[in-house]
């Protein structure tokens, strides 16, 4: 456990989602909390804003207490969750089906469900990994997803045909 962020995943849970809609995420909000990642050496925040809103995937980090650092434009287009909202939220707000982090877990790959904010149920293929300090140190987590929702229902139609 580090200092709150729960960063050690359930491999029980994560090797075999079952899917299993969550319920809404409750988002109750502290004030939004500027992201961190100065070490980046990318020279400034908005440097790292600008590059992170440039991928094509969604990007979602947070602090050693589980809150939201940044969300990214992508993150955004697929949940229809704003960084405004996202900011400061917990981790397990957002994510529940995740379990837990610890700080040597190594980054892992999963799929889960999301409902986004209209209500659509989504299937999102997800990587987990630690983010480190310079020194090693455990600073905090990074989530990259993507939406799967369109290949998952094309599988299961492929299935019962």
């Amino acid at each position: 456990m580090l200092n709150g962020l729960n960063v050690h995943l359930n491999r029980r849970r994560s090797a075999r989602l079952q899917p299993t809609m969550p319920a809404p995420p409750r988002l109750d909000l502290p004030s939004p909390v500027a992201p961190r990642l100065p070490y980046l050496g990318l020279g400034s925040e908005e440097a790292l804003r600008t590059l992170s809103d440039a991928l094509p995937d969604a990007v979602f980090t947070t602090d050693l207490a589980g809150r939201g650092t940044s969300w990214n434009r992508t993150a955004e287009r697929i949940t229809g969750w704003s960084a405004q909202e996202v900011i400061g939220a917990q981790l397990e707000q957002l994510f529940p089906e995740l379990g837990s982090i610890d700080a040597s877990s190594r980054p892992e790959r999963m799929q889960v469900r999301f409902q986004s904010r209209d209500g659509r149920k989504l299937h999102l293929g997800m990587s987990v990994s630690v983010l480190r300090d310079p020194a090693g140190s455990a600073d905090g987590a990074i989530l990259i997803f993507q939406d799967l929702t369109r290949v998952v229902e094309m599988e299961e139609e492929l299935r019962r045909s």
